[in-house]
């Protein structure tokens, strides 16, 4: 077998290998291989057939023994032809069941070789595999996948995307886009379901855009949500609708598939489903203009707000990294800090174990949980205060946190305090209208 011949073989099995993983149940099946066979016969029923693909899928199910419940393990097969059509399937006890459409096929190509075969109560059995058949492992087929990705990304024209996506948004200057976020809605994004099986509405889709066009300052924006077709064709989705009055600073609470949490995640829009308020996506788009999203659920309850990744791709994947001070997730960073943390040790031994005031830059402070306390405050005095009450609140908290800060770190944490306050307030409807004639903060 000539290396193209083997490429586009293994091209289908890929193609083959997505697919029919979008189709099972994660927790009971998985895709064990698959194989190719140049020439092949369907068991017993005389059907010689050319160039298939066979998926074999490995499924678990319960049962009674005699000790109790058991876990039993059995194979099932798809087999599929050159163009990747199904034309029979294989139960656990190897039946054989050929779809009709591929018996239509036979009939209209060779009626008097079709009246020869025997295909009722046809059992099938692996074949062994030849010099010119191919097969490849799950792994194998993981391998490929990822790899897939990579040259995705490395090949995909982000002047053309971000043009169209401009196009599609009614973004009249190019330079008004701060963001496009590409996202599959067919992958995984819990343990057994898709962004396209929550939504329905986006199962039409190949891919899912999402572009950000720059509003009046950095902490505004407009987001729109495209759709594109498996033709190629691009069209903006009614599948959400942006919350209105929202930009920056609420925080929801991100875990992991496994339900662990992970951190509290700043976010800069919020696009919801109609007629379900108490779902939709949150986005935050960073440094490198990167947005980080996620599918949020209990959206309107502040202390059970939670949402799940979703894994994106942008223009600049190769550039992003958290804030040294904050996260430490570069080898950079995580030098920064091992030094912060060595001069601080030093400094402790040196006052008999004691050490005042707390800094912004320490490691003996939690500065996320702290500015997660001071929003909260805010926000339960939010309705009773002007803008400028609200400003002198939040410096009275940061002041009573005892944290050593210049005047002007001191102004931006205030202003970045001020701003999740004013946005979690607005964003999310459960929340009343503060009156502005009561002032509780000058008692």
């Amino acid at each position: 077998m000539d290396e193209k011949t083997k490429n586009e073989i293994d091209e289908k099995m890929l193609e083959l290998f997505e697919r029919v993983s979008q189709s099972l149940d994660s927790e009971t099946q998985k895709v064990a291989e698959i194989k190719y066979f140049k020439e092949m016969q369907y068991g017993e029923s005389n059907l010689i057939s050319n160039r298939n693909y066979i998926v074999v899928i490995e499924n678990q199910a319960k049962q009674m023994g005699i000790d109790g419940e058991e876990l039993e393990t059995f194979m099932t097969y798809l087999i599929y032809d050159s163009d990747l059509n199904l034309n029979a399937t294989v139960d656990k006890d190897n039946q054989l069941t050929f779809t009709e459409e591929y018996l239509e096929r036979l009939r209209e190509t060779n009626p008097q070789y079709y009246e020869m075969l025997e295909l009722d109560d046809a059992t099938f059995e692996l074949p062994e595999v030849k010099e010119h058949d191919r097969e490849l492992s799950r792994k194998q087929l993981e391998e490929k996948e990822k790899q897939k990705l990579s040259e995705k990304k490395q090949e995909r024209d982000w002047d053309k995307e971000e043009k169209e996506a401009c196009e599609e948004a009614g973004i009249e200057d190019i330079d008004k886009l701060r963001a496009l976020a590409i996202i599959d809605p067919h992958k995984k994004i819990t343990g057994n379901q898709t962004l396209a099986q929550i939504v329905p509405e986006l199962a039409k889709y190949e891919e899912i855009q999402i572009s950000c066009e720059k509003g009046d300052n950095l902490s505004d924006g407009r987001f729109t949500v495209i759709g594109k077709k498996t033709d190629g064709t691009k069209e903006i989705t009614d599948a959400f609708e942006q919350a209105e009055g929202v930009n920056t600073g609420r925080n929801v609470t991100s875990i992991n598939r496994d339900g662990t949490e992970v951190e509290d995640k700043e976010v800069k829009g919020l696009l919801t489903i109609p007629g379900r308020p108490e779902e939709g996506l949150s986005i935050s788009v960073g440094q490198y203009n990167q947005a980080d999203i996620s599918f949020v659920q209990n959206m309107n309850d502040r202390e059970n707000r939670q949402s799940i990744p979703i894994e994106s791709e942008g223009r600049y994947d190769g550039y992003v990294y958290q804030r040294v001070r904050e996260e430490g997730n570069t080898t950079e960073g995580m030098i920064e800090k091992d030094e912060e943390a060595e001069r601080r040790t030093k400094m402790v031994k040196k006052n008999d174990g004691k050490i005042n005031p707390q800094t912004i830059d320490g490691t003996d402070i939690d500065l996320k949980k702290i500015k997660k306390q001071i929003v909260n405050k805010a926000l339960d005095k939010y309705e009773d205060l002007s803008s400028e009450q609200l400003r002198q609140y939040i410096k009275d908290l940061i002041d009573g946190e005892n944290i050593q800060l210049s005047q002007d770190e001191e102004e931006l944490l205030v202003n970045e305090l001020k701003i999740r306050v004013e946005d979690e307030a607005r964003a999310f409807p459960s929340r009343q209208m503060r009156s502005p004639n009561s002032n509780p903060y000058e008692n």
